[in-house]
């Protein structure tokens, strides 16, 4: 995967043969920019069509430095920073009510499967070095 500074580039007007508003941002299946065009020649009129393509390359910018990303739909909110267990623990509490007391048990443990304890340390016990084989000579303590 590449490390983006930014995962778009903002938009600009371009007016040639038809006028369009081209920006690019970062597809997330493929992890390149990839190109966005919105076209404007439906707006009658040559000064009219550049007015509607500034204002909308302003509006697209504006949502694009947000976070927006048209590409997963992902509008910016604070959901967007959410933790996977955090959104899973609401999906339980939620919907608790609604699924059956078997389901509502192997969803609580497949959320304990995906908290991952503190790496226990090794310590080695220097009191049993010569009465134990060098295998029980080490312990685990919690952090």
């Amino acid at each position: 995967m590449q490390n983006l500074l930014l995962e778009f580039r903002p938009a600009k007007v371009v007016s040639r043969k038809e006028t369009y508003v081209s920006y690019y941002v970062v597809d997330p299946t493929t992890d390149t920019l990839k190109r966005l065009r919105v076209r404007c020649n439906h707006v009658k009129g040559r000064r009219e069509r550049l007015k509607y393509a500034t204002a909308l390359c302003s509006e697209i910018n504006r949502k694009l430095f947000s976070g927006w990303n048209p590409l997963t739909g992902t509008e910016p909110s604070e959901k967007r920073s959410r933790k996977l267990l955090a959104a899973a623990q609401e999906f339980c509490s939620t919907h608790s009510r609604n699924l059956r007391p078997d389901s509502q048990r192997s969803y609580r443990s497949k959320l304990k499967l995906m908290v991952l304890p503190e790496q226990p340390t090794i310590v080695q016990d220097e009191s049993c070095s010569r009465r134990m084989p060098p295998a029980g000579r080490f312990f685990l303590t919690e952090n």
